[in-house]
């Protein structure tokens, strides 16, 4: 029923990147507890009564009449959230409804009027008895409606997250659909084999490119190194260096021995990432600003070492690079689930350079 009901609601040109508005804990109990939330509300309203009588000096009915007011009553209250409400106003079916609503407000007040007569020493006005019950009903039922219009907004906005998760799963899945890694891998293979005799400058950079396409198929379930992350980046821009040729200023310096960081784990493809972003949004051309990286290793006091990853480059104007959104806040992402705590992500740009300091500490 409230499945139906959500997808009635959602418009199917909807576009899935609106923007989601925190639910507060108040409607988020509307939303996953409505039947009780109601039988709450409705029992704190009977006891608020029952307490305002005794106050007042005002006559209390018998216990009998008190449980079918309530009871009744609360029934009512959940037929009019969960039946009477989505009918009118999502399905536009009226008529049925209606009609079922009368028979069960008879049907509850002619109980009512009987145990009333037999408990009331005066004589019970029919119209007089019918108003102000239904001028009782007609406050709870706005404060009602006012409660499912929150339910069925947080139903909505639940409904819509969950449909753009699914949205993204496809688009991963769709992605994956992709030539065979090995196929790749294994025909590069032979090419290198034939290429290696024929021009000795080729075989070096194809290599270096199948150092870096082979890394970038490498399984997440693996275990990753740093220094597997650093000979990456140490290909990728051979390669590059190879297809910008003397146009390419780019200064890389790593001031440690590789071998030092073979030990330490790093994430697959973080700092590729932020190496690709330089050639992708960078300007790698200027001779009196060259693009920048610096790698540091050194050790703190309480023996823990301590991996300086820097970037400076300017940036290229204009950009027309489009943002794949897999890039500074993807990478942040990353590193809170395998260095919390123990990681310095920090970037700016001043006028047209563009800083990034990346400190990761790792526990003696």
């Amino acid at each position: 029923m409230i499945k139906s009901i959500v997808q009635k609601l959602i418009s199917p040109q909807i576009e899935l990147e609106t923007p989601y508005f925190p639910t507060e804990r108040p409607l988020n109990q509307i939303k996953d507890y409505p039947g009780p939330f109601i039988w709450l509300a409705w029992l704190s309203i009977l006891i608020l009564d029952l307490i305002l009588r005794a106050i007042g000096n005002h006559k209390i009915a018998p216990l009998e009449i008190i449980l079918v007011h309530f009871f009744g009553g609360g029934f009512i209250l959940q037929f009019w959230f969960f039946s009477f409400l989505p009918q009118i106003f999502i399905f536009k079916k009226w008529l049925k409804v209606t009609v079922q609503l009368v028979l069960i407000f008879l049907f509850f007040y002619l109980i009512k009027l009987y145990l009333l007569k037999f408990w009331s020493e005066d004589e019970i006005s029919l119209i007089q008895f019918l108003t102000s019950e239904i001028g009782r009903f007609f406050h709870h039922f706005i404060f009602i409606s006012a409660m499912w219009s929150f339910y069925i907004m947080a139903k909505k906005q639940e409904t819509l997250k969950e449909m753009e998760i699914d949205l993204i799963k496809l688009q991963v899945e769709h992605k994956s659909l992709q030539l065979s890694p090995h196929f790749t891998l294994n025909m590069i293979s032979h090419i290198l084999v034939e290429l290696k005799s024929l021009s000795m400058p080729m075989y070096k950079i194809l290599s270096k490119f199948t150092t870096v396409l082979s890394y970038s198929f490498k399984s997440l379930d693996a275990g990753n190194s740093l220094a597997q992350e650093i000979h990456a980046v140490n290909s990728y821009i051979e390669c590059q260096k190879y297809r910008f040729k003397k146009n390419l200023q780019f200064l890389l310096t790593t001031n440690f021995n590789i071998l030092e960081v073979q030990n330490l784990p790093m994430p697959k493809w973080i700092l590729m990432t932020l190496v690709e972003n330089i050639f992708k949004h960078g300007d790698c051309n200027s001779e009196s600003h060259p693009c920048m990286i610096t790698m540091n290793l050194f050790s703190e006091q309480n023996g823990s070492s301590v991996f300086d990853f820097f970037i400076s480059n300017k940036i290229k104007k204009p950009d027309h690079s489009k943002h794949s959104g897999f890039g500074i806040s993807a990478v942040k992402r990353i590193l809170d689930h395998y260095f919390p705590n123990n990681y310095q992500l920090q970037n700016e740009i001043v006028g047209d350079d563009f800083k990034l300091s990346l400190k990761i500490s790792y526990p003696n």
